[in-house]
């Protein structure tokens, strides 16, 4: 998946999506923590920076709350740090993050990256993407 890190040595895999940002998208995102053989036990950083439109609303969020309980189960215990500096991004991280509560991870979202980076305890040099 373009725009998608896997850094191994730090055990987080980073998203950096570009463009638009629909249901699809997340599900083909959460089919490919689902391939990584050591994905359930990864931290994940979502850069939402470059994301020029959301197409996502309550019942989509549902959709995609349910998809990923329903397919990543084993995938709790983890950190998601979300950095999204746009105001409609960041209200739909906190949607989701909402629906998640209680599901076993931890998420954490921010307009701030200095912030993500001090939740996921990483520098903030790991989450700088060069190669996507």
């Amino acid at each position: 998946m373009k725009n998608l890190v896997f850094k191994e040595n730090l055990t987080l895999i980073c998203w950096y999506p570009q463009g638009i940002l629909d249901t699809e998208r997340i599900i083909d995102y959460f089919q490919q923590m689902k391939a990584c053989s050591w994905g359930h036990s990864a931290n994940r950083y979502c850069d939402f920076s470059g994301i020029s439109n959301f197409i996502l609303d309550y019942n989509k969020m549902q959709t995609l709350v349910t998809y990923r309980q329903s397919n990543l189960k084993e995938h709790i215990k983890l950190k998601v740090g979300v950095y999204c500096p746009s105001d409609v991004g960041y209200a739909l991280s906190r949607m989701y993050q909402m629906l998640m509560e209680g599901f076993g991870t931890d998420t954490f979202i921010s307009r701030e990256i200095e912030e993500v980076a001090d939740f996921l305890q990483i520098e903030v040099a790991n989450l700088h993407c060069i190669t996507v």
